[in-house]
C-alpha cells in the first residue's frame, strides 16, 4: 500500500492535524506486507488499540449523524465537511481560484486512501479478538429535527461519492460545490449557534415547524416572505415581532431554521447581555457564505436603560452597513421595546417632550418588519386546542373544550402556550379517567 503521507497535506491541514488520521497513517504505513502479526507493544498494535478507543470517544454526539458510514468513514468525512481553509472558504462563497482548485485535486487522492482504509486487514494484523470498531456500523440516532447537525446523512452522503470519484479534478470541482450548498467548518455542522462572546454550536436545535403553530397565518405567511426573500438574496427587512406572550412568536423564528436550513440558513441566538457584540458577531459572519437570523429573544429595556441607543446604532444608522448575509430578528412583548411610564408624559423637566417620547419609540422604527402576535379570541384558542389535540390523538369533544377553558382561567390566559400545556397534561393524564361527581357535571381526567 502506498504511504498516506498526511504531511504533504496543504489545504487540509486540519487532517493532517488531527490525531488519529495521524495514528492511523502510522498504523498502515507500518505494516507488514502480508498479514504476519504485529507483537504487543510494537508501533501498529499499541496505535490501532487507541484509535479504536478514540473513535467512540472523539465526539459525544456521534450517534447524531445517520447514515450507513462505518466509524472510521464518517470520522474521515467529517473532518472533510469541516475543513475550513483557503479553498472551502472560497468555495462557500461561491468563488473560485484556479490556484486553489489544483491544491484540492492534488491532495484528493490522500484524502481517498485515508477514507478507505482497510481496517480489518489491520485487525488480522494486529491480533484483534474483538470487533473493530473503525469498521462497525455506529447506531442509527433518532433524527428529532430536520435542520439538525447540518452535516447528517444527506452532506455526509455527498461527500461520500465525492470520496469515491476516480478522476481528481472532478472530484475537486464537485468537492467545491459541496461547499457552496453546505458551507464549511461550524457552519457545516451546525445550523443554530449561541453567541458567548464567540460562536458555540447547538446541537440539538428546536423541531418545531410552522405547521405545529396552529393559527396565525397572515403572520406566519409575512415572516416566511420575507426569509424566502432574505435566502434568495432578494431584499429583505430586519423584524420585529411582538406581542402578547405565549403566542408563537419564538417559535416562528426558530420554525424558519427548520423550513429553510437546508437552504443555508443559520441562527445566531444573541441574548440581552450581549448586544453590545452585535458590530463584531455580523463582522464575522460578512465573509461566510451562509446567510444568518441574528435572533435577539424577548427584548425590552426598562425607562431608565440606555442600551438600546447603541442597539438602534447598530441596527441602522451606523457607520459600517449592515451585511447582506445578516437580517436581525427580535421578539418583545412590547411594541417599542422600551418601557414608557405615564410620568414620562408629564415630566416638566424636560423641554421638548415629544422628541423625548420619539427617541424612545424609534428604536422600533428601525424594523422594516414588524408583525404583531395578539392574544387569541376564546374561538381562536379552542380551534388551537382542537387542532393540538388532533395530533395527539385526543378526541376534542365538548367536555374536553370545557375543560380547556377551564385550564386557561387557571393558568396565565388564553394563548397557543396554553393551548399546548393543557393538551400536554391531558396527554399524561390519559388512562386516569375520573368518575362523574353528581351535580357537577361528568369530567373524564381531573385538572
Amino acid at each position: 500500500m502506498k504511504k498516506l503521507e498526511l504531511e504533504k497535506l496543504i489545504l487540509f491541514d486540519n487532517v493532517r492535524a488531527d490525531a488519529l488520521a495521524a495514528k492511523a497513517a502510522r498504523i498502515f504505513d507500518a505494516l507488514p506486507g502480508d498479514t504476519s502479526p504485529v507483537s504487543a507493544g510494537e508501533e501498529p498494535f499499541r496505535f490501532y488499540y487507541e484509535v479504536q478507543r478514540g473513535l467512540l470517544n472523539a465526539r459525544a454526539d456521534a450517534a447524531q449523524a445517520d447514515g450507513d458510514f462505518t466509524y472510521w468513514r464518517r470520522h474521515v468525512l467529517r473532518l472533510v465537511a469541516e475543513a475550513e481553509n483557503a479553498f472551502s472558504l472560497l468555495s462557500e462563497r461561491g468563488e473560485s481560484d484556479p490556484g486553489l482548485l489544483a491544491l484540492a485535486e492534488a491532495e484528493m487522492p490522500t484524502l481517498r486512501a485515508l477514507c478507505a482504509l482497510d481496517w480489518q486487514r489491520a485487525a488480522a494484523v494486529c491480533g484483534a479478538r474483538n470487533a473493530c470498531v473503525a469498521a462497525l456500523l455506529p447506531p442509527r440516532a433518532r433524527r428529532e429535527a430536520a435542520a439538525g447537525p447540518a452535516e447528517g446523512g444527506g452532506a455526509l452522503a455527498s461527500l461520500d461519492r465525492i470520496l469515491r470519484m476516480e478522476n481528481d479534478a472532478e472530484a475537486a470541482l464537485a468537492l467545491a460545490a459541496h461547499y457552496a450548498r453546505e458551507a464549511c467548518g461550524a457552519f457545516a455542522r451546525y445550523t443554530a449557534f449561541d453567541w458567548r462572546g464567540g460562536l458555540v454550536g447547538v446541537e440539538r436545535p428546536d423541531s418545531v415547524s410552522f405547521d405545529d403553530l396552529i393559527g396565525y397565518a397572515p403572520q406566519k405567511q409575512k415572516i416566511i416572505e420575507n426569509t424566502e426573500s432574505f435566502v434568495s438574496g432578494r431584499s429583505c427587512n430586519n423584524m420585529l415581532l411582538y406581542g402578547d406572550r405565549g403566542t408563537g412568536k419564538s417559535s416562528s423564528v426558530k420554525a424558519l431554521l427548520n423550513m429553510f436550513g437546508s437552504r443555508g440558513l443559520r441562527l445566531v441566538s444573541l441574548p440581552k447581555a450581549e448586544l453590545h457584540d452585535l458590530p463584531a458577531l455580523t463582522e464575522a459572519l460578512a465573509p461566510r457564505g451562509s446567510r444568518f437570523i441574528v435572533f435577539i429573544d424577548d427584548l425590552s429595556f426598562e425607562e431608565n436603560e440606555t442600551g438600546y441607543k447603541s442597539f438602534k446604532s447598530a441596527l441602522e444608522g451606523g457607520v459600517y452597513a449592515q451585511p447582506q448575509n445578516v437580517l436581525v430578528c427580535v421578539t418583545s412583548n412590547r411594541r417599542n421595546i422600551i418601557k414608557e411610564v405615564w410620568r414620562e408624559r408629564e415630566d416638566r423637566d424636560e423641554i421638548n417632550l415629544n422628541d423625548a417620547m420619539q427617541e424612545k419609540r424609534s428604536l422600533a422604527d428601525r424594523f422594516g418588519l414588524t408583525v404583531t402576535f395578539g392574544a387569541p379570541s376564546k374561538a381562536e384558542y379552542l380551534d388551537i386546542v382542537r387542532g393540538l389535540a388532533r395530533r395527539a390523538g385526543l378526541a376534542a369533544d365538548d367536555e374536553f373544550l370545557h375543560l380547556a377553558l377551564q385550564w386557561e382561567l387557571r393558568q396565565s390566559g388564553r394563548s397557543g402556550r396554553v393551548a399546548r400545556q393543557f393538551v400536554k397534561h391531558m396527554l399524561s393524564a390519559k388512562g386516569t379517567m375520573q368518575e362523574p361527581v353528581a351535580g357537577c357535571g361528568c369530567r373524564r381526567w381531573d385538572i
